[in-house]
């Protein structure tokens, strides 16, 4: 008992510091992001993610990586780009009765993008992402 009175001893430190809704709705747009770049640019991104599989002659786990399906948040319709925000799977409500960006040409895509993950980033969209996760119902 003697060796743990001469530690500093805390309560437990909760890794994920910060809003986790934010950083999640962050990492999103970050792929949006990435996507809208690759279709500037007339390149392509695919989103992976990382799964184990059993080897079935060895046994074994490996870890490969696979495609991931991620829906473009963007729509054209008469060559006017709309950008959506979403959450859950649902549109966000950004001011009342609107749920998206008219951004206009394929190349505003990406600073407009940049300007919504710098909105998110500062907070202000923490009580629209409050009111989505509170609404949103469990399956059951």
């Amino acid at each position: 008992m003697s060796i743990l009175k001469s530690l500093t001893l805390t309560p437990a430190i909760n890794k994920n510091t910060g809003n986790p809704r934010r950083q999640k709705l962050l990492n999103r747009l970050d792929v949006q992001l990435k996507m809208a770049e690759a279709l500037i640019n007339n390149s392509s991104y695919v989103p992976t993610k990382e799964k184990f599989e059993l080897d079935e002659t060895t046994g074994l786990k490996t870890k490969r990586k696979i495609q991931k399906n991620v829906a473009k948040w963007w729509v054209k319709v008469d060559n006017i780009l709309y950008f959506s925000v979403r959450y859950g799977n649902k549109p966000l409500e950004l001011s009342k009765g609107n749920f998206s960006i008219q951004i206009g040409e394929e190349s505003e895509l990406v600073p407009t993008i940049k300007k919504v993950i710098e909105a998110v980033a500062n907070g202000e969209l923490d009580t629209l992402l409050e009111n989505v996760t509170t609404n949103l119902t469990k399956k059951k």
